[in-house]
């Protein structure tokens, strides 16, 4: 519901100034002005009453401001329908064009009304797309975000928004950013796919500074993950195969001493034979010499 009256007269709206000392109709020919209707009888009393409904609402200030800022403000006002107040008067007097920006959303809105000053900050920084956040994390997630650019601004939402990142662990993520800001969210960010896994992320959480300042090295952790069961298997596929190759050898030592004793059998059941034969030999030859004789 916009901040309009209807049936105020011409000589009320005169009446009616600003704390500033600037009379209602002053401020709509100055916005008339501005909106290149300055011809327009009807847009300066219409512009007037709004002047005046918003001026009951958020107080005489607001007009101070709306005069200050122009058409930018008056439209914020008027377009905040029954969700002006004094606290628009008061954001927009410390922050100016930032809050000007903010209050354009009903989300934005909500952060000016807070009154958080790093709240607001860090809309002003980032635009309201990161209200959802804040509203979520509360001072983490602006710790976060006041201490980020633009760009990495951007790509926290990213991630946030594509739940890169393990979300039971995200509030221990952003109190890290808001800490070591940007190059913290830089190095989360390159190494996003390999801080899904919960044990690397909670590595680099725990112990941040060696990672961002290069002593130690995150994708090592993926290394190990990924070759200690492939190390293990191996090491086990080794066992097994000492185990069978032992077992092999053990039974062809067997089946090997088997033979020799077969071997050796048959070699001496060879030379008792042969021995017989000769003994036979020496006997039928001994035998022909004596009768000889």
């Amino acid at each position: 519901m916009a901040c309009v009256a209807i049936g105020v007269t011409q000589s009320a709206m005169a009446g009616i100034v600003s704390s500033g000392g600037k009379a209602v109709r002053e401020i709509a020919e100055a916005l008339a002005e501005q909106a290149g209707k300055k011809a327009s009888k009807e847009f300066v009393e219409t512009t007037a009453v709004q002047l005046e409904n918003i001026a009951g609402k958020c107080g005489g200030e607001s007009l101070d401001v709306i005069s200050k800022h122009g058409l930018v403000a008056f439209r914020v006002f008027k377009n905040a329908g029954d969700d002006a107040g004094e606290y628009l008067v008061k954001a927009i007097r410390i922050y100016g064009d930032d809050a000007l920006r903010i209050a354009q959303s009903s989300a934005g809105r909500s952060v000016l009304r807070s009154g958080s000053d790093a709240a607001i900050r860090a809309v002003a920084r980032h635009s309201d797309a990161v209200v959802p956040l804040i509203q979520r994390y509360g001072d983490d997630g602006v710790a976060a975000l006041v201490k980020l650019s633009p760009a990495n601004g951007r790509r926290l939402l990213q991630m946030v928004d594509a739940n890169t990142l393990p979300a039971s662990r995200l509030r221990d993520v952003l109190a890290t950013i808001g800490k070591y800001g940007d190059k913290s969210l830089e190095f989360v960010w390159k190494h996003r796919k390999v801080l899904t896994s919960a044990a690397l992320l909670t590595a680099f959480i725990s112990d941040p500074e060696p990672y961002l300042n290069g002593f130690k090295d995150i994708t090592l952790g993926v290394i190990d993950t990924a070759v200690s069961p492939v190390a293990e298997g191996v090491g086990n596929g080794i066992s097994m195969g000492m185990v069978k190759i032992f077992e092999s050898i053990r039974w062809n030592l067997w089946i090997g001493v088997l033979f020799a004793i077969l071997g050796i059998r048959q070699y001496i059941r060879h030379r008792k034979k042969s021995k017989t034969v000769a003994l036979s030999k020496e006997d039928s030859q001994s035998v022909n010499e004596g009768e000889s004789i």
